[in-house]
């Protein structure tokens, strides 16, 4: 399901909503089944649904559409919405479709905001499809223009899947009424032009039963007519009345269409039966027709273009080319980077501060105060283990002394961690304000007038006035969903809430911090804006991956022991992990045992002078570590600090952080194994390859026991194809048969031979 949410201010309010695209093969019940099985999280958030119909279908009237949608609004009553699709080649906006709850858009069918729409899915593509190639340092890009650049952006890298290129037939629509024919730049966009092509023949069949569909054989440089120029162009004008349109992969400057209208004249043909669009513009050329305009930049990517290499590429600067014909460059980097000191500072002093608390475990289930699974955590925080920590004690009554004025109510989540937090909260207020402010725990604050409790809630905070304020707290923050849940509920007109609102989160642990800081921004709002506006504050601060079951890598070791089990293979030490990480979910965190090791052998551990962490510390200490910085390693592009790779630079972690001598202990070293992912560890060249391989054999074959009880986390890597197969390298089968790993490793070579 393609599906994505989007945020933009509308007068007062700010828009959060859901975009989803319906295929023609889905049903609105099946629609509806799937937004409340893999969106329900977003749908407790956003403040407005879109769903776009098939997009090779007209829009329905109003009426009709209305009866089609009861499976939707049975399942999200609580949200506006909206149908976007089209009618005779122009986009329509439906009004709100949900007659139970008002519309909170300033004037529907706006083309601003279907403009707004349109933006942020085709960046949506860009962003997703990691299409944006970049150079960093004393390296640039000589682009097919030939002009210099440090960012590309290759716009057939968006062509992955059906719904993305449905979604640009969606966004030309308008250009195509008169449309017989289609000519791209060069076939990198071929995909997208074919199915534009092909469901032009079933949105109009009438007038649009068959479209050409051309391409240039490259780059078209201005006064260089290569010989299949005219045959294109010609073959485009086939048809005896409408026009083709020449579709433009992206614009900088125009020269593209300048260049090919120059051609056209000089063939002789007629400009006026040719059409020109680009699918993004990159420049300030406004003039240029485009859908995406990404002249301000993307993803941290802005575009500009040189006619000689810029200064800050040095003296010599290495240029990568750009094929003209394939948009691809024609060689790539790879450079590797390692953990350091610097990048993890932050992390360090947070688990410093409280290791061996217990705060900290991994693979490990989360539950309400009901019994109710909530979600996976492969990585879990336990605020209960550190709520009388001296440290955070004095840290969240500096952060109370920011409410100068006694709230009428806290409210947390229905959890233990979440009650505790807020009798902290309550007793701190009684000793400052001389009352006991009421507490409520609630999910969601969908309060229903059958229960008790929410009916007294309700009252608590219908009386509430603009002066007055409450505090709803959050043990530990993740996502953010559980605080815009509650942000969503108490806007709710009919609940006639008019207060300030104080967020307070006992650890935020986002997985970016842009990602918390844009949470805090949309918290914050208040309207109208002359109110103070709301608050939003932490006790503690760190950057963790945020993994549930797909990408925990406990959940990973557990299907494969699984799969291992099934095939009637599993040796008794992979039936014995099994059963340790079976228990680990629910009834015995896994603090000191996280990595899985050779029967007989003491656990890891780690030694003094530690450049990430202080000793003593336990395992889900030093992995949770060793975890974040990776994780703020992913989300910056610092040279020389970031894992972010932007083809055709490449970056890997330099083997030595798993295999060598970067860290003196094999904790460390297993939980870099364990908290990378593969694309992280692998080189594009097989000679570097062969070179790690080697090294994780040598660790192998170590005689050491500090050294070769990384053993069965390599194999656990093999397994996982984090890892190539050693055990054809020079001794290591020798050894793991002196070792009696035999069977162990035969689990593990099975899986990464693909024999599972």
């Amino acid at each position: 399901m393609n599906a994505f949410t989007f945020e933009f201010p509308s007068g007062e309010h700010i828009l959060l909503g859901l975009f989803v695209d319906r295929p023609s093969l889905v049903s609105y019940e099946e629609l509806a089944d799937e937004l409340y099985n893999s969106r329900r999280s977003d749908l407790t958030v956003v403040n407005v649904l879109v769903i776009r119909p098939p997009v090779d279908e007209a829009l329905p009237p109003e009426e009709s559409a209305a009866a089609q949608l009861a499976p939707v609004l049975e399942r999200v009553p609580h949200l506006p919405l909206h149908l976007l699709g089209s009618v005779d080649f122009s986009h329509r906006l439906t009004t709100n479709l949900n007659p139970s709850v008002p519309s909170i858009l300033v004037s529907e069918g706006n083309g601003e905001f279907i403009a707004r729409i349109r933006q942020v899915e085709l960046e949506h593509y860009v962003t997703e499809a990691n299409a944006i190639l970049r150079t960093s340092g004393a390296r640039i890009f000589r682009a097919p223009s030939g002009k210099y650049c440090r960012s590309f952006l290759r716009v057939g890298n968006v062509q992955t899947n059906r719904a993305a290129i449905d979604g640009f037939f969606f966004w030309l629509l308008p250009w195509l009424k008169d449309c017989r024919a289609i000519v791209t730049e060069t076939w990198t966009i071929s995909t997208i032009a074919m199915n534009t092509a092909r469901l032009l023949a079933r949105y109009s069949p009438v007038t649009h039963a068959r479209v050409n569909v051309e391409m240039l054989s490259q780059y078209h440089q201005r006064g260089s007519l290569l010989p299949d120029t005219e045959t294109v162009l010609r073959h485009a004008l086939s048809a005896k009345e409408g026009n083709a349109l020449i579709l433009i992969s992206s614009s900088m400057s125009g020269t593209l269409i300048d260049g090919i209208e120059a051609a056209i004249r000089e063939i002789g043909l007629s400009l006026s039966r040719f059409r020109f669009g680009s699918l993004y513009l990159l420049g300030p050329a406004k003039t240029v027709p485009h859908l995406c305009d990404l002249s301000k930049g993307v993803h941290g990517a802005t575009f500009e273009f040189f006619e000689t290499p810029p200064p800050d590429a040095g003296d010599s600067p290495a240029i990568i080319e750009i094929d003209r014909r394939t948009y691809f460059p024609l060689r790539v980097v790879c450079a590797a980077v390692d953990v350091r000191k610097a990048t993890a500072a932050a992390v360090t002093d947070f688990i410093n501060a409280y290791r061996n608390t217990d705060l900290l475990s991994v693979h490990r289930d989360s539950f309400l105060s009901n019994g109710q699974r909530h979600r996976h955590h492969a990585i879990y925080t336990d605020l209960r283990k550190v709520i009388d920590h001296s440290r955070f004690t004095e840290r969240l009554r500096e952060k109370l002394s920011d409410v100068v004025a006694c709230p009428k109510v806290i409210i947390s989540p229905p959890h233990a961690a979440g009650e505790a937090l807020a009798k902290r909260v309550q007793d701190n207020l009684a000793e400052r304000f001389g009352r006991m402010v009421p507490t409520f725990q609630h999910i969601d604050l969908q309060l229903q007038e059958s229960d008790a409790s929410d009916r007294v809630l309700t009252d608590l905070l219908r009386g509430t006035k603009e002066e007055e304020s409450i505090i709803v707290v959050d043990d530990v923050s993740v996502t953010g969903g559980r605080l815009s849940r509650f942000q969503t509920s108490l806007r709710q007109p009919e609940l006639g809430f008019d207060g300030r609102i104080h967020y307070l989160v006992g650890i935020a642990r986002p997985a970016r911090r842009a990602d918390w800081e844009a949470r805090m921004m949309r918290l914050r709002f208040r309207a109208p804006k002359h109110l103070p506006q709301h608050t939003v504050s932490h006790v503690e601060f760190v950057v963790l991956p945020d993994w549930q079951e797909k990408e925990c890598p406990w959940c990973q070791e557990q299907d494969l022991i699984r799969l291992l089990a099934r095939a009637r293979r599993a040796s008794p030490a992979c039936v014995a992990r099994g059963h340790r990480l079976h228990a680990a979910v629910r009834d015995d965190p896994m603090m000191g045992d996280l990595f899985f090791m050779p029967e007989g052998m003491a656990a890891m551990r780690l030694t003094k002078n530690s450049i990430l962490i202080d000793e003593p510390a336990s395992q889900a200490d030093v992995f949770c570590v060793v975890a974040s910085t990776l994780q703020t390693m992913r989300t910056t592009d610092v040279p020389g600090k970031t894992l972010v790779s932007h083809f055709p630079e490449i970056h890997v972690l330099d083997p030595q952080c798993a295999f060598g001598n970067h860290f003196n202990d094999s904790v460390l070293r297993a939980a870099v194994l364990r908290g990378a992912k593969a694309r992280e560890l692998e080189y594009p060249d097989a000679e570097q390859e062969s070179a790690r391989r080697q090294l994780a054999a040598a660790v192998i074959i170590d005689p050491r026991p500090d050294m070769h009880d990384l053993g069965f986390e390599i194999g656990v890597a093999m397994a996982l194809h984090k890892l190539p197969s050693i055990l054809s390298e020079s001794g290591v089968e020798d050894v793991v048969q002196e070792r009696g790993w035999k069977s162990a490793f035969s689990d593990f070579e099975a899986s990464a031979k693909g024999r599972l």
